[in-house]
């Protein structure tokens, strides 16, 4: 799905998001297929309720019950209208999405909280933070009292800080189309925002720079969801950590690296 990605820099560097400082480099990543430097938990389990889902799932392991029919795209072998991760279901020349994903459909259900949780924890001693970079997509016709995905960052305990927030188009309506072969082209009312951008079906990389820097040791990034119905999907990938080593530790590996050209000339 690097197409989606590529797709998404475009966008956010055309409206004038967030870019990432040029200098920073990638400390952590999650929910990727080179996942590292990263734990995850999440306080409510997954859904086994056929359509609902809160969790980390791909196409090849979509759950007990699969992956919800609002979240996955298997259009057009069965006439599907909605979705975001791509599945050929019949084999016929379809594109099929096998990276990892975190998904959220319908978790008011009568199953659980209603407002699930989830969080991942990156360490970042030695660093010093420069952004969060994270793919988001979304679709279905949302509702602003019902449906709600916050994430928040926090540094060592030390409270919770806004990083993502999302809001409803309630006036507005958006055409939705799959990036599979023949796949469906759909209008729905009241897509989904974050940070103020508007979200598809598609993947596009979102920037925060609330974080930058800050330092510490493990930096917790959670998220909080809601979500009221079987037909509306969010879903995200790809967080990544941006960060500088810290003066001290950039010290630390230049005279490392000057002690090992030391001993290089000895041998010589």
């Amino acid at each position: 799905m690097r197409k989606n990605i590529l797709a998404g820099f475009v966008i956010a560097a055309v409206a004038g998001i967030p870019q990432m400082p040029a200098h920073a480099v990638v400390i952590g990543r999650a929910v990727s297929s080179a996942d590292f430097n990263s734990t995850y938990t999440q306080d409510d389990p997954d859904y086994t309720i056929p359509g609902d889902m809160f969790g980390i799932r791909s196409t090849a392991s979509p759950g007990s019950a699969g992956l919800p029919f609002a979240i996955e795209d298997t259009s057009p072998d069965f006439g599907d209208s909605a979705g975001i991760i791509l599945n050929d279901s019949n084999n016929d020349g379809g594109i099929v999405d096998t990276d990892t994903f975190f998904g959220v459909v319908d978790t008011v259900n009568g199953s659980g909280n209603g407002t699930n949780v989830a969080r991942w924890m990156f360490d970042i001693a030695g660093q010093t933070l420069e952004g969060i970079s994270i793919d988001f997509a979304a679709m279905g016709d949302f509702e602003s009292s019902n449906d709600l995905f916050n994430l928040t960052w926090e540094i060592d305990g030390n409270g919770a800080n806004s990083l993502f927030s999302s809001s409803v188009d309630e006036s507005g309506s958006l055409t939705y189309n799959s990036l599979q072969p023949g796949g469906f082209s759909t209008t729905l009312s009241d897509p989904l925002l974050m940070n103020g951008v508007t979200l598809n079906n598609v993947f596009q990389t979102l920037t925060s720079l609330d974080v930058a820097g800050q330092t510490g040791s493990v930096l917790t990034i959670e998220i909080a969801a809601s979500a009221d119905g079987g037909s509306e999907a969010f879903a995200l990938r790809n967080i990544e950590v941006n960060a500088v080593p810290e003066p001290g530790t950039m010290a630390g590996l230049f005279s490392l690296s000057l002690m090992g050209l030391a001993v290089r000339r000895r041998v010589r």
